[in-house]
């Protein structure tokens, strides 16, 4: 993936790194009950999911609409093998270890596993909160067909295709993590396509970095406060997108590019996956870690080890994919 300008890819990579732990201490605070008896940290930790996801898809986005706009036709012929072949293969390989551990821990596994962790959204993967994967895996085929048949204003295509996700999930009563985030992806595929507009921010940032944050935080109480569901989901659908940009903005003012973010980075998908399986392990009947803290100490500690040890694997994966 290729990125310029002011949100390059050594900063995109940095802000999967962040989002990648802040992800990990929402689903600590989630497991440990750390906090949980003090409703302001309380709410910032539940928040910092959804957020970070938004984040990710809109990294996602903003990637591929820059890959696309150098190499054209060309990417989106070998999107499939190169981009949806691997990904999925990884998403295999996590559902196969997660199979073993679950069923090593006593949990009950459905059949068809493999199929609906990598296909059916309505049902749980597998994989802990291998929810986003399979949303992620879904926003590629979007990606990729719209890419592919449309000619002209393509994000807004795959705008209308993830607003059409949001209202099937609604009418179906699936749970709004799944979709709550997902229109930062059609968000990263628009300023993607305008990125050169993004490096003349620069003048005017520190006012957009206010007005985008203001506008999260109006959004982000309109979704705690108000009473009708439909309205507060579209507050936490705009708060996701609010977000996104005060993050755009305000990396342009922050340098967060080190040695720690960039490798946190690297790992980030792996990350988000393998946290799942400590998640589980350290409160279950064969190890039990009743201390909230020590709970938290060891699964961040298990998981950043882990995360480098299985990185390998994953490029291992991307490499062979990318030599057929």
């Amino acid at each position: 993936m290729s990125f310029e300008g002011n949100l390059s890819k050594d900063k995109c990579n940095c802000l999967k790194g962040v989002f990648a732990m802040v992800v990990l201490l929402h689903h600590l605070k989630q497991h440990s009950g750390v906090f949980s008896d003090y409703a302001v940290p309380s709410i910032i930790f539940q928040a910092m999911g959804y957020l970070s996801v938004a984040g990710f898809f809109f990294i996602s986005g903003y990637g591929l609409a820059i890959s696309w706009q150098k190499k054209g036709k060309s990417y989106i012929d070998k999107f499939v093998i190169k981009r949806i072949l691997p990904f999925s293969i990884i998403i295999i390989i996590f559902s196969l270890l997660f199979y073993i551990v679950k069923k090593w821990l006593g949990y009950s596994i459905p059949r068809f596993f493999l199929i609906n962790s990598l296909f059916n959204i309505s049902s749980s993967s597998v994989i802990t909160n291998g929810w986003y994967l399979q949303v992620q895996l879904m926003l590629y085929l979007f990606f990729f067909f719209v890419y592919r048949f449309i000619k002209h204003k393509q994000y807004l295509v795959v705008f209308m295709f993830c607003l059409l996700y949001v209202i099937l999930g609604k009418c179906i009563g699936l749970s709004t993590t799944k979709y709550e985030s997902v229109f930062a992806f059609p968000l990263g595929l628009l300023l993607g396509n305008f990125s050169t507009k993004i490096d003349k921010w620069d003048e005017k940032c520190n006012k957009y970095c206010v007005l985008a944050f203001i506008g999260f935080g109006v959004m982000f109480v309109g979704s705690i406060v108000v009473p009708n569901d439909i309205l507060k989901l579209l507050c936490k659908i705009m708060s996701s997108i609010m977000f996104v940009l005060f993050v755009v903005c305000i990396i342009q003012i922050i340098n967060i590019i080190n040695r720690i973010t960039s490798a946190l980075g690297r790992i980030s998908l792996e990350i988000y996956v393998i946290q799942g399986i400590f998640l589980l392990l350290f409160h279950s009947s064969h190890i039990n870690i009743p201390n909230g803290w020590v709970y938290c100490l060891v699964v961040i500690i298990c998981t950043l080890i882990s995360s480098f040890l299985f990185h390998p694997i994953s490029q291992k994966i991307y490499k062979s994919v990318e030599r057929i």
